[in-house]
Order: C-alpha cells, then structure tokens, then sequence
C-alpha cells in the first residue's frame, strides 16, 4: 500500500501559547497496491494546491482561536468554553479535509493520464484519513490554573488541582502503552521471520537432508526471540506502578458524584486488567520460546550426523513456535490499551473541564 502523507498543522501553531499547544498530525492518502517513489511524488505534487487551501483555512481559524484564549488568559477569565470549542471545531473540519479530499482526490488524478493509467483500479480504493485526536490538543494545567488564580468560581479547586495532576499521569500512562506496542512489534515482526522458515522446514520430509544454513538461520533468531518476549514483558512493567498512581490519586479525590468516580476507577481498572494479560501472555510465550530454543540447539548439534533426528527436532521446533502464535496476543492488546488510554485522557479532559 502506498502512503502520501501532509503534515496538517503549520509551526507557528505548534508553539507553544501561554495555556496550551498543539502536537502534529498528518494527513494520509492511502492507495492500495505498490506505486514507485516517482509515482508518489506525482500524486503528491498534483494533490498538494487542494491540501494546502484546506489546511490554510483551518490553520488560519486555530489562529483566530488560539488569540481568543490568549487574551481570556490574560484578563484572567474561564476558557473553558473558548477550549471546549476550539476542540470541537478542529475535530468538525478535520473529518470536512478528510471527506473532501477523498472526493477531491480520484477527480485530481483521473485529470492526469498517465497517472491515472499507473493508479488504475486502486482509485476505486482510495482513503484519506487524519490522526487528530482531543489529546493533540495538550493544556498546560499548572499555566492555566495560576493565571485564572481566584477566577475559578465554580468546581473545587482542590479535586480540579487532583484532575490535572491525573491528567499528567496519563500522559505518562499513553507514553508506556507506546513502548509496549513498539516492543510487541518487533515480537511480532521476528516471529514472523521465524515462521517463514519453519514452514520451509516442514515442507521437507525424511529421508530429505536438511539444508544446514536453514538450521544455522532458525537457530540463530531463536536466541533472539527470547529477548523480543522479555522486552514485552519489560515495557508493561512501568505501566503497573503508574495505572496505581493514578488509581491512588483518584480514590483520594472526592468527587461531587459517585458514579462519576466509579466510572474514571473502572476505567483504571480495564487497563490494569490488560497489563496483567500482557504479563501472562508474555511469561508463556518466554517459556515455549526457551523451549524452542534448546530444541534448535539439539538440532544444530546433530545436524552432522543424523538427519532424520534433525528434521524430528525441527519439527518440534515448529510446533512449539505455532503455540506462541496461539499465546502471544500482544499486538491486539496493545491496540485495546491505546484506545482505553486515549478515551480515559479525554474522559479526564471532560472532568478538567466541568471543575474548572
């Protein structure tokens, strides 16, 4: 698939603005099928007017915005308000650039002949999606509450100081769930490896000889595959202490409705239930990966002299590594635990909000 990506947001709105600023996002075209670097850079060149003129319309309005809560900061006034609909806004014509220039896009390159011809059919499967989520949007808690001071005349100042300080943990929380993902990815990546050529390996049957760099390549991902399991296992560690942090925080609060705290606890509790799958998951799969290790080690020592064994060997090597598969659910776990983190940040965001 090939990918031509924008970056949405211009620098001057990724500094940062007193109160607040915005991270980065990208706008990205997909298009199924392979397309060479010359061919993408033709999509890009003729897409790039009608992207620009979307993004200069909505860059100009988070500017006018962002003015707006600057001088509310200021004067020492809520902007809660001027927040709520700067969020609001940014999602509304993101989805609009999104929709419009997956209309926009087919009719841009169909103009073109000979891209078109490259492109063919794919068109007809073209998406354009923006990563915008509330979470771009970072507030500074600390910088905000000082300049509002005495001005907050509604919520509890104290459980609103709580809610930003959790917020802070969050976002410490996302950067862990992160980390786990990336270490599942590259689980994910080597197993995959080593799949491929175990399944070379099971193709051969005795009385065939079994092709010595083949043992020597399986035997060697094998001693890093272990690693790749532990990492895993690693990463979630630091997620257990900061989701009991966050758990801590919140049942010292008190908050005005019980429910409302039963809800942002239960959420805390989703996740830690996922960190202990990931445990689980990952002290398994670093068992049966142990054992497919010796079992490869075995084989590469009797590869000089008793094939039919090798191939016996190997074989069982294979078995255990479909096992993995079967335990080593990683990837889907981490893509849960990012959408729980996210809609827990923007969850606490709300709560921000309503207490300030």
């Amino acid at each position: 698939m090939a990918q031509i990506a924008f970056a949405l947001i211009k620098s001057d709105n990724l500094k940062k603005y007193g109160a607040f600023h915005i991270t980065q996002v990208e706008t990205v075209i997909e298009i199924p099928g392979p397309l060479d670097s010359s061919t993408q850079q033709t999509i890009r060149d003729t897409v790039a007017p009608a992207f620009n003129k979307l993004r200069d319309e909505l860059n100009d309005h988070i500017g006018d915005m962002r003015d707006k809560i600057e001088t509310a900061l200021k004067a020492g006034k809520s902007q809660v308000q001027l927040k709520q609909a700067l969020g609001k806004d940014i999602g509304e014509r993101v989805k609009k650039i999104d929709e419009l220039l997956t209309k926009a896009v087919p009719k841009l390159i169909e103009r073109d002949k000979e891209l078109n011809k490259a492109i063919g059919t794919a068109l007809l499967k073209l998406e354009v999606t923006t990563g915008w989520k509330l979470y771009n949007l970072v507030w500074d808690g600390v910088e905000a509450g000082a300049a509002i001071g005495t001005a907050v005349l509604t919520g509890d100042v104290v459980l609103l100081a709580t809610v930003r300080g959790c917020l802070k943990l969050i976002k410490g929380i996302q950067e862990t769930i992160a980390a786990i993902e990336d270490a599942g990815s590259e689980e994910s990546t080597l197993r995959a490896k080593l799949k491929v050529k175990l399944k070379e390996l099971k193709k051969l049957k005795p009385p065939a000889a079994v092709p010595s760099a083949l043992v020597d390549e399986v035997e060697r991902l094998l001693r890093t595959y272990p690693l790749r399991v532990a990492e895993v296992q690693q990463s979630a560690k630091p997620l257990a202490s900061r989701l009991d942090a966050l758990l801590a925080a919140t049942e010292k609060a008190k908050f005005p409705d019980s429910k409302q705290q039963k809800a942002v606890e239960a959420a805390i509790n989703k996740l830690i239930n996922q960190v202990i799958h990931v445990n689980v998951y990952s002290e398994s799969g670093r068992k049966l990966a142990n054992e497919a290790k010796d079992a490869a080690n075995e084989a590469k020592s009797r590869r000089a002299t008793d094939w039919n064994r090798v191939w016996g060997v190997m074989s069982d090597v294979y078995d255990q590594i479909c096992k993995i598969e079967d335990v080593m659910e990683i990837d889907s776990i981490s893509k849960l635990m990012k959408a729980q983190g996210t809609d827990m940040f923007e969850q606490w965001l709300e709560l921000e909000d309503e207490f300030e």
